[in-house]
């Protein structure tokens, strides 16, 4: 061992034999449990949605706003609001050349990959229900 390092350890050693561990009085925990009870309860906490039931509605009355117009509108073709847009000369069909074909062995891995999933996902939810449920 280095000398100063055997310095030190004596240093800390003399210094714990004339200093010992503190305790806390008597009381101590009388006091604190007085403290803890003195402290209002809180309530439990109120989550709110991230969307409101009002912003839902409206979403909802909107979608169907725009169902029942395209049922219910012209349904001749002659539409007075695409007449007037006028979007023949526009064409957009990103996947126009594209060839999406997989192997059988990329087919079988896929299939294999969500069952094993779906499998540790149920054992893991009923893992960690009976965890907290003790």
């Amino acid at each position: 061992m280095a000398p100063e390092k055997k310095k030190l350890d004596d240093f800390v050693d003399r210094l714990m034999k004339n200093d010992g561990l503190e305790k806390p009085s008597d009381a101590f925990m009388d006091n604190l449990m007085a403290k803890i009870e003195a402290q209002p309860a809180k309530s439990a906490t109120v989550y709110k949605p991230l969307i409101s039931k009002p912003v839902w509605a409206l979403v909802f009355t909107a979608v169907l706003g725009i169902v029942a117009y395209t049922i219910l509108n012209d349904s001749s073709g002659d539409s007075q609001i695409l007449n007037a847009l006028d979007v023949s000369q526009y064409s957009f069909n990103p996947f126009k050349n594209f060839n999406l074909e997989f192997s059988q062995t990329i087919m079988y891995s896929a299939v294999l990959f969500a069952l094993m999933v779906g499998v540790q996902v149920g054992v893991l939810k009923n893992y960690f229900n009976n965890r907290l449920n003790f």
